[in-house]
């Protein structure tokens, strides 16, 4: 509720909003670098195991280092997408970002499944198509 304003990845800086958010990521993320501090006597990246779940092995290491990747990669394309498409990444991948906006159309904001049409633009919708496969069924 508090970045309602804030629209996009690289347009987040340009509001209070972000600013104030990406300035509190960056202490926490400081925060965690130096409570979790690497070893001389340990690999880059060998943190141990701070939760005590014993999962630590060189198979799990290599899924982190893979999960990781993917996810920078990911990351990279959804930025790509955004600068291409002028769409950050809620409005991507359809969930309604702007309820606001989609309610003065007359269509419905769901929290997953993005705008709905209004029942009278749905129900001529579907009488067209019911239309269509008659016609076609009497051919």
């Amino acid at each position: 509720p508090w970045a309602e304003k804030v629209h996009g990845t690289f347009g987040a800086m340009n509001s209070g909003e972000g600013v104030f958010g990406f300035v509190g990521l960056f202490v926490a993320s400081g925060f965690l670098e130096l409570a979790w501090r690497e070893s001389d006597d340990r690999e880059p990246g060998n943190f141990g195991d701070p939760l005590g779940f014993n999962q630590y092995n060189p198979d799990m290491r290599l899924k982190e280092i893979s999960n990781g990747r993917m996810a920078m990669i990911s990351m990279l394309a959804i930025f790509v997408a955004e600068v291409a498409s002028g769409k950050d990444a809620m409005e991507q991948f359809g969930l309604s970002a702007l309820p606001q906006v989609v309610a003065s159309r007359g269509a419905s904001a769901s929290a997953f499944a993005g705008r709905t049409m209004s029942s009278q633009g749905a129900r001529a919708k579907v009488a067209a198509a019911v239309a269509t496969v008659d016609e076609v069924g009497e051919a």
